[in-house]
């Protein structure tokens, strides 16, 4: 009789857990579009994953909301505005008082912390109630992101000075294109938490209009959330908003801005809207700002196309300052007869470009009552 051999195989397979990836912030979190209620948190990670937002009046926190759960993938859902760097996200918190400072601290809903819990630097305020003449404070500069040594000192002395919101008239990034990681190195992470001791969005909201370096003026209104989704007549980086007892406008100069003064409804749609919004606006205080300059004795010498124009609208409409960047100097511009005395103007180009004025009190223009001066090669800003 055969031998009758039998085999028999059994095979063990183990499978070991993996550890989760942790999730990463790749553009850190940052406040946008305060109200006496409301405020908005942008982020960007590098997976797509519900955060958790929590807030107090204390570091002590004791409130919440999580994240959208959609990703953003078309900002406000429009294909015009696309977002870069792929998870954007965002969170709301509603429900506010106004004229109030909270803390927060974000993590992830497993319950790793994104920042530091209990950091006094992340914090936002809400505005005071319209038309309250509560001071609050607010800083504004142009011409700043090439990631230069005195772009990071700009960016220190801001964080230090604690605005409760901060405006850049344009050129935010030479120049902000749809590229995310470029767009972070020249912009973002000057002002965020990399490198530390100048993460001023870390508690102050950004308002920015597009200059002459932004390559992509879409893709800069996709990375903010803007009052009004950044655009108002179909005129990108245009909008208007209120805080305490100031009604701010800003512009874009890098289009057509064409303005009748006969007749101001005639005048580019741009125009029309900001005539419009400022003649509409009952604040005792109206601020406007764009890019381009007007009067100038820097970098660049005076545009009379934008003092005919946007100098003049802004002087109509009942405007009380107006500030411009482009010309890489500080300037602040006379009030004179026949000049527009009604706005008080600023050039403001020099947050990380700069240089000096070449202005005198009689020249050019209605002259400068201050300026960077004579060999003067340091960037500043407007507080």
């Amino acid at each position: 009789m055969p031998t009758i051999f039998i085999f028999s195989l059994f095979l063990f397979l183990t499978f070991l857990p993996t550890a989760a990836k942790a999730v990463t912030l790749t553009r850190n979190v940052f406040l946008q579009k305060p109200t006496t209620v409301a405020y908005d948190f942008r982020w960007v990670t590098d997976t797509q994953e519900q955060l958790i937002v929590k807030y107090g009046l204390t570091t002590s926190y004791g409130n919440q909301v999580t994240s959208d759960t959609e990703q953003l993938v078309n900002c406000g859902n429009d294909a015009s505005f696309p977002c870069t760097g792929g998870n954007n996200n965002h969170a709301k918190i509603t429900g506010l008082a106004p004229n109030s400072k909270y803390y927060y601290q974000v993590s992830t809903a497993s319950g790793t912390d994104l920042t530091t819990v209990g950091d006094p630097n992340h914090y936002f305020k809400t505005p005071p109630v319209v038309g309250s003449s509560t001071p609050f404070t607010w800083a504004i500069w142009g011409d700043s992101g090439n990631n230069s040594t005195a772009q990071n000192n700009i960016a220190k002395q801001v964080f230090i000075k604690k605005p409760d919101l901060t405006m850049i008239a344009g050129d935010i990034a030479y120049g902000y294109t749809t590229d995310f990681t470029n767009n972070n190195n020249l912009y973002f992470n000057r002002y965020s938490d990399t490198p530390s001791g100048q993460n001023t969005m870390a508690f102050s909201p950004f308002y920015v209009t597009c200059g002459n370096h932004e390559t992509s003026c879409p893709t800069v209104m996709a990375d903010h959330s803007l009052p009004g989704g950044g655009k108002m007549t179909s005129q990108i980086s245009t909008y208007s908003f209120d805080y305490g007892n100031v009604h701010f406008v800003a512009l874009n100069s890098n289009g057509s801005y064409a303005y009748n003064a006969t007749n101001p409804a005639a005048s580019d749609p741009q125009v029309a809207w900001a005539y419009n919004d400022l003649v509409a606006s009952s604040q005792p205080w109206k601020v406007v700002y764009w890019h381009h300059n007007g009067w100038a004795a820097g970098s660049h010498s005076t545009n009379t196309a934008i003092v005919d124009n946007l100098i003049r609208m802004s002087s109509d409409a009942g405007a009380d300052i107006v500030l411009w960047g482009h010309s890489h100097v500080y300037e602040r511009w006379n009030k004179k007869a026949g000049f527009y005395p009604n706005v008080q103007a600023y050039t403001i180009g020099n947050g990380g470009k700069s240089g000096a004025s070449a202005c005198t009190d009689t020249s050019p223009g209605p002259g400068c009552a201050a300026k960077s001066s004579s060999g003067d090669t340091a960037a500043g800003f407007l507080f």
